[in-house]
C-alpha cells in the first residue's frame, strides 16, 4: 500500500480444495495485477490448494503482508508471510511442520534459519485477532475508506 490504495487479494477456487491467490495493486494511475517473485505458477498466483486435508486461513496483517497459513489437520502445517512491494509478491517467512516425516523447518526469505531467528522476525508482524481480510460489503468498504 506504497500509494495509500490497499491491495486486493482475490480467491480463484479452480475445483474441490484446489485455489490460487491473485493480487492487484493500484500503480502509474492502474490497476495492475501484482508479480509474484519465485515459486509462482504461469500466471503469478499464490497457490494456496489444500489437497490432502485441512484449511487456508489467509489474512492481511497490521504491517501490510499477506499470510496464507495452512493447517493440514494432524498431518502438518504451513505459514507462510508474503510482502507486498514495489509490485511484486515474495515468500518472506515460512514455517512448515510435516508430521509424516516428522520434520520442522523454517525459513526467512527462502533460506533456512533458527526457529529463535524466524520467531524473532514473525513477532514484528503485528498479527492480531482482527486484522484478517475486509469483506466485500458496504460495511467492509466503509473501513478502508
Amino acid at each position: 500500500m506504497e500509494d495509500n490504495v490497499p491491495e486486493l487479494v482475490t480467491y480463484h477456487m479452480d475445483g474441490y480444495k484446489q485455489a490460487r491467490l491473485f493480487v492487484f495493486c493500484y500503480q502509474d494511475g492502474k490497476v495492475k495485477k501484482v508479480k509474484r517473485k519465485g515459486g509462482a505458477d504461469s500466471q503469478g498466483a499464490i497457490d494456496v490448494s489444500a489437497n490432502a486435508a485441512g484449511y487456508y486461513n489467509i489474512y492481511k496483517d497490521e504491517t501490510g503482508c499477506l499470510h496464507a497459513d495452512w493447517d493440514g489437520e494432524g498431518i502438518g502445517f504451513n505459514h507462510t508471510t508474503y510482502r507486498i512491494k514495489s509490485g511484486k509478491v515474495t515468500s518472506y517467512l515460512c514455517e512448515e511442520n510435516a508430521e509424516l516425516t516428522k520434520t520442522h523447518t523454517y525459513s526467512v526469505n527462502g533460506k533456512s534459519v533458527t526457529a529463535k531467528k524466524y520467531r524473532k522476525l514473525y513477532n514484528k508482524l503485528k498479527v492480531g485477532d482482527d486484522s484478517g481480510l475486509i469483506e466485500n460489503t458496504a460495511a467492509g468498504r466503509k473501513k478502508i475508506s
